[in-house]
């Protein structure tokens, strides 16, 4: 399907958001300020999420996100860490998951506790 009204130059995440009813489209090549396009049923781009890249080098590389509710959870594979968004705000990190990785790639967020 062809994707109107924004430019996707190198796809990585594409996932399903029940908070935006929407399909979201992450777009690699947006280094300086990754961006997470948000897509209609027809292909048009309506929105977008923005996270902010706070490396000196100013980029960061979020290559796959997992939405859920009200948050986005992506590793990053230049800066080596992994941490959470506000879904669909953007902006900074709300949470920071601390570890030694060698390069994240993908993400996944465990189903909710209890019944």
């Amino acid at each position: 399907m062809p994707i109107t009204g924004g430019s996707i130059l190198f796809p990585g995440t594409v996932a399903w958001s029940g908070k935006i009813k929407s399909m979201v489209v992450g777009d690699q090549d947006t280094f300086s300020g990754p961006t997470f396009y948000w897509v209609s049923d027809t292909g048009m781009v309506t929105g977008s999420t923005v996270l902010t890249c706070t490396q000196q080098s100013n980029i960061c590389d979020p290559v796959q996100a997992t939405i859920k509710g009200p948050g986005l959870v992506a590793g990053d594979a230049i800066v080596l860490t992994a941490a959470r968004w506000a879904f669909p705000a953007g902006g900074s990190p709300v949470l920071k998951y601390p570890a030694p990785y060698t390069q994240p790639i993908g993400s996944a967020v465990s189903p909710n506790k209890g019944g």
